[in-house]
């Protein structure tokens, strides 16, 4: 299970650690762990990997946990969101959402964390850029639908937990400006919400950034929506073009772009710079 705060592997002097750099290196000799290294201990780094994350986002970040369901009853399954300090009195507001699979809130790749660093793997750079921004921000919790076979309730699936997370908590918030940034599925997420919705979601929706969606087509029949998306979501994809270059035909919904990588992982890291400034001119 999940333990806040400080926790054992971390508590446990293990043999390798995480330096300034955000890469894995030898407690003792400060080197960086081999690839093979990496490879034989994925599963021990992969926890230490949660753990290091989840004490960020308490500790380093003062992020708060909101349970959901928010009115749960004491032995229902729950999962949970964090969210900034502050985040309810800021005039603009920040959903971020990642991708499918075992990735949890505050990371974009498990691997790349490991293999690569904690600056190309996990969202910190967005909370970072977000706060020094004035953005009070979400961080969404998409992949944790059930615990022990048992659904929890309005986070059933990905999309219900977005569209629960719309209703009940981002509708209930001062914020006259509301961003998303969804990376893989969380795209998939974010159309469903705003086919769900329809036109009263651009009441506060400003803008939507993606970073290689998975979002496919679908006929919009409201001109205000087909406009609102071409206007004001751009999909970062992979691509071997520069960063930015406008990538045609890809899809008839978003206006798309290179996020200049080729790797999907990596799409959320070498479009940062440009996800934000798009949501500025916004």
């Amino acid at each position: 299970g999940e333990v806040d705060g400080h926790n054992k592997l971390m508590d446990n002097s293990l043999p390798f650690r995480f330096n300034e750099d955000g890469t894995l290196i030898h407690q003792q000799t400060g080197t960086i762990l081999s690839n093979q290294e990496k490879q034989d201990a994925f599963t021990l780094l992969e926890k230490y990997l949660f753990e290091y994350i989840q004490d960020k986002l308490l500790n380093h970040y003062h992020l708060t946990k909101i349970v959901l369901p928010i009115d749960a009853s004491g032995n229902e399954p729950t999962s949970e969101i964090y969210s900034s300090p502050n985040w309810s009195t800021k005039s603009k507001l920040l959903l971020i959402i990642q991708g499918s699979g075992k990735v949890r809130p505050g990371l974009w790749s498990r691997s790349v964390s490991i293999k690569h660093s904690l600056k190309e793997g996990t969202q910190f750079s967005y909370f970072d850029r977000a706060t020094a921004e004035d953005y009070g921000f979400l961080v969404l919790n998409p992949n944790k639908n059930s615990i022990d076979g048992k659904k929890i309730r309005g986070s059933e699936s990905p999309e219900k937990h977005l569209q629960y997370v719309w209703d009940n908590i981002v509708t209930q918030t001062s914020a006259q400006d509301v961003y998303i940034m969804a990376h893989s599925y969380g795209g998939v997420c974010t159309m469903n919400l705003i086919r769900l919705k329809g036109e009263e979601i651009f009441q506060n929706l400003r803008a939507i950034a993606l970073t290689d969606s998975v979002h496919s087509n679908w006929p919009i029949k409201s001109q205000l929506t087909r406009k609102f998306l071409k206007e004001n979501c751009v999909n970062w994809v992979t691509s071997t073009e520069p960063l930015d270059s406008p990538i045609n035909d890809y899809d008839d919904i978003c206006k798309t772009v290179s996020a200049g990588h080729t790797v999907h992982e990596f799409t959320s890291h070498s479009a940062f710079e440009s996800v934000f400034r798009f949501l500025q001119e916004r």
